[in-house]
């Protein structure tokens, strides 16, 4: 029996480890420029790229070189907060920043900028580009704060609103307001979401955004400050993801019923609870990096998860834990690069451990 008990504590002990992810931090003292990384990308070249509140870096696994603005060079980092990032087919690297977008032309070695302040003769945060999509057509567009939905149109070398693209229910032009995400699923139908329209999609990039009907009674209001959308994801059978300040949904767009994942109901107006990132790994899984409430990850694309601790977090009372995660990549590797607000850069390899733990889930 002694014997019985023992080992049952020893299995115990083994799941409670297999719940956590191991990362290596990687901070200022390894040459990283802020302890707040916002985006990270791997290019076409294998070099990562991260997007930090003091600068854009570019890192080859050894070392960072800097990328600043420097207020005498029209040529330099639009400004330095970034936000976003994206490689387009030329193998440019476009960045979001506070005041815009900027797209770093590797044949000249400059920076080229769209100054959205300057454009739309605004300040603040009205111009804050939040995130870079490019599409299967290679268009290419952007969430932002204050403009809603934006498109590149190469023709011009300008970044248009779109709010001539977004509808309401009535067919009506309403304000775009805040946008977090965009995503395409398998049939070149875009999506995205506002905090005065919620969920919305159109058909192709040429038609304009209209809200969706979900058909739950009672369904979530994902125009409310709470509910607001922070990122969306399709997966390969058509369904979106959304992740939300405060929960996980999915949509299924042919019965257009909303099913609910999982939900928060402890501080849901934080600031940081904006912070969500869903991704697909190398064997089909979904992850999700939840801002303070850890990471999910999905089994393939079911509804089945499991919440991974980052070890060396602690729980904060009644909110979650101390290492906030933003976004995150999965280089070709297959190696996971998680950017944190005030932690830095988190490498966290899911084959270092010779083991793989199979439960019993009752």
């Amino acid at each position: 029996l002694l014997v019985g008990f023992f080992l049952c504590l020893s299995i115990k002990s083994i799941a409670v480890q297999a719940q956590e992810i191991d990362p290596q931090y990687i901070s200022i003292v390894d040459g990283l420029a802020a302890t707040t990384v916002q985006d990270i990308m791997q290019d076409s070249y294998g070099l990562l790229w991260v997007a930090t509140t003091n600068g854009l870096q570019k890192y080859d696994g050894y070392a960072f070189q800097s990328f600043k603005n420097e207020p005498e060079n029209p040529n330099s980092l639009l400004t330095n907060n970034c936000f976003a990032l994206l490689e387009d087919a030329d193998h440019n690297i476009w960045v979001g920043t506070e005041q815009g977008i900027s797209k770093f032309d590797r044949d000249k070695n400059i920076f080229v900028n769209y100054d959205f302040n300057k454009q739309f003769r605004t300040t603040g945060n009205a111009s804050v580009a939040l995130n870079l999509f490019m599409d299967r057509g290679s268009r290419l567009w952007a969430a932002t704060i204050g403009r809603g939905i934006m498109r590149y149109d190469p023709a011009t070398d300008q970044w248009n609103p779109a709010e001539y693209r977004i509808n309401d229910k009535d067919g009506n032009m309403p304000a775009s307001g805040l946008t977090f995400s965009l995503t395409e699923d398998n049939n070149g139908h875009l999506w995205t979401s506002s905090n005065t329209q919620g969920l919305m999609m159109a058909k192709n990039a040429d038609n304009p955004f209209m809200p969706v009907t979900i058909k739950n009674e009672n369904s979530i209001d994902f125009t409310t400050n709470e509910n607001g959308i922070t990122d969306l994801f399709a997966d390969a059978a058509g369904i979106i993801w959304i992740a939300t300040r405060n929960g996980i949904y999915k949509y299924d767009q042919q019965t257009e019923i909303l099913k609910t994942i999982k939900e928060y109901n402890t501080a849901p107006l934080n600031f940081f609870n904006q912070w969500n990132h869903i991704g697909l790994d190398q064997e089909g899984n979904v992850w999700i990096s939840n801002n303070f409430r850890g990471v999910l990850k999905f089994d393939g694309i079911s509804d089945s998860f499991q919440e991974l601790k980052i070890a060396g977090s602690l729980a904060m009372s009644n909110i979650g834990y101390d290492v906030i995660t933003t976004r995150f990549t999965i280089d070709k590797s297959g190696i996971f690069w998680f950017g944190t607000i005030n932690q830095g850069l988190l490498k966290y390899n899911p084959l270092s451990k010779p083991f793989k733990l199979y439960e019993n889930n009752p």
